[in-house]
């Protein structure tokens, strides 16, 4: 179970809040991944390793988008403008030998990601 903030305030965790959005509505892991693992905040793809732990972030690199944990992904606005960049870079792997064969973007990521990104502002 996770840990509960002791902020008096009750605010919510945006990191966390954005990690919970992409793992309810992410497209089914690969077959060869690990389901455990933790998903990438920036596509969404599932990690080897997680990318944050309660202890911080570990700075792992997604084999697909190349955003690396705890660089990349700290803020709602840092992980909006890596994964615009990555889009109109054309989606490029950064590990291509991980490639799943015939994926394509629609169908490797949330449906919904270019929409939560504009509208929900997360």
């Amino acid at each position: 179970m996770p840990r509960q903030s002791t902020a008096a305030s009750g605010a919510v965790n945006p990191l966390r809040a954005l990690a919970a959005l992409v793992r309810l509505t992410s497209a089914p892991a690969p077959k060869d991944v690990d389901h455990s693992a933790a998903l990438c905040r920036v596509c969404a793809w599932y990690l080897d390793d997680a990318g944050w732990t309660l202890d911080g972030p570990t700075h792992t690199i997604c084999d697909c988008c190349g955003a690396e944990s705890g660089i990349d992904d700290t803020t709602p606005e840092r992980i909006i403008a890596y994964r615009r960049r990555w889009t109109r870079g054309g989606h490029v792997w950064f590990d291509p030998t991980r490639r799943p064969a015939g994926w394509s973007y629609d169908e490797g990521l949330p449906s919904d990601t270019q929409d939560r990104s504009s509208a929900a502002r997360h």
